[in-house]
């Protein structure tokens, strides 16, 4: 049996504090019932959807839909049984604290997007979809101070972008290959990557072993030289463990959390922890949440909800952003106004939204 080498958390740690390590985050992060969260949410649509012929396949965690409608009665369903699932509030803490400036998670859940926002942290959030997004992409570059949260496989708020069966892997597989519909800036933490974190990810999976070679990317070529560390994760076959071990450069470090616990405490030893803020309301932490989804608009109708929990010097505040907000609106249209202008003025309501989110009980 081949003997796991310790991992050398020197370079680890420094990769991650040079913002040259990413971390993805597979199925198994997500806690299940049954084989495999797919395998639970087959089991969610049989239990909610009447005289419902979908068919899974347990092998591939993929589904073969009847037809369109059981199609998209899936897909409505997806958000409330995401929702239902709770991640140990430590892993989150953990992941959090630790200064990625990239998070990929091929689950359309937002557990993380909730936490970062509960906790006032700065970050981004966008999706991939094959389809045309109602809220087009607008991120920054991603940084240890401004993380972007990606879901690869779309996003529950977004039931068309969802990966179930094979149509939509193969959509999302021939996209990522042709360098179509992610963010060039996603592309671009990737390639200067030096390690790669997985946590939860079943690598007999076809599309997993695909994806391992999709983040391995150098100007398109394969990069053996870089360090793809897994967590949460069991290969039982040996000779499986070695293709992996000799073709990706992929060490496994078992099947529970300890890595990713000892990559915490090891990273805290030497280097900053990214800080967290106490816990604000979950009223709160969904504006914030709909700031960091670029979603203004709707961030202002949610806390004209709110108003009446508002002082009245509040409240006025309130109703000069959404004042400021409709004037870029019009100008954003109309093209009187220069992008730096523009900028400005769509800044100073985002931070007008977030203030306002602190005074929410």
């Amino acid at each position: 049996m081949q003997i796991i080498p310790p991992p050398h958390w020197k370079s680890i740690t420094t990769d991650l504090e040079k913002e040259l390590a990413v971390l993805l985050i597979g199925p198994d992060f997500l806690p299940r019932q049954g084989e495999s969260i797919a395998s639970d949410f087959y089991t969610h649509l049989k239990e909610h959807l009447a005289n419902d012929e979908t068919h899974f396949f347990s092998s591939e965690g993929m589904f073969l839909f009847d037809s369109a409608v059981s199609k998209v009665d899936a897909q409505a369903e997806a958000e409330t049984f995401y929702n239902s699932l709770l991640v140990d509030e430590t892993v989150l803490k953990h992941i959090a604290e630790l200064p990625f400036p990239l998070i990929i998670s091929v689950n359309p859940d937002l557990l993380l997007t909730q936490f970062f926002s509960k906790r006032q942290l700065n970050f981004q959030f966008d999706y991939f979809s094959s389809k045309d997004k109602a809220t087009p992409s607008n991120i920054t570059k991603p940084t240890a101070a401004s993380p972007l949260i990606y879901n690869l496989f779309g996003s529950i708020k977004d039931e068309e972008s969802l990966v179930l069966d094979f149509d939509d892997m193969f959509e999302v597989l021939k996209n990522l290959f042709a360098d179509f519909g992610v963010p060039k800036l996603v592309n671009d933490v990737l390639v200067k990557a030096k390690t790669y974190v997985f946590i939860g990810f079943q690598f007999d999976k076809w599309y997993t072993q695909l994806l391992l070679r999709y983040v391995n990317k150098n100007t398109n070529r394969l990069s053996n030289a870089k360090k793809n560390l897994a967590t949460k994760t069991v290969i039982s076959d040996e000779n499986t463990r070695v293709f992996f071990q000799e073709q990706f450069n992929l060490t496994i470090y078992g099947g529970d959390w300890k890595f990713l616990q000892d990559l915490h405490t090891e990273y805290a030893t030497s280097k900053k922890l990214r800080s967290l803020l106490n816990p604000i309301s979950d009223r709160a932490a969904f504006v914030r949440r709909l700031v960091q989804f670029n979603n203004i608009e709707a961030a202002l109708e949610r806390l004209e909800e709110y108003a009446e929990d508002l002082s009245v010097a509040e409240r006025d505040e309130l109703t000069i952003y959404k004042a400021t907000f409709h004037a870029w609106l019009n100008e954003s249209s109309e093209g009187t106004t220069t992008k730096e202008n523009l900028d400005i003025k769509i800044a100073r309501v985002r931070k007008g939204v977030l203030d306002l989110t602190q005074k929410l009980p």
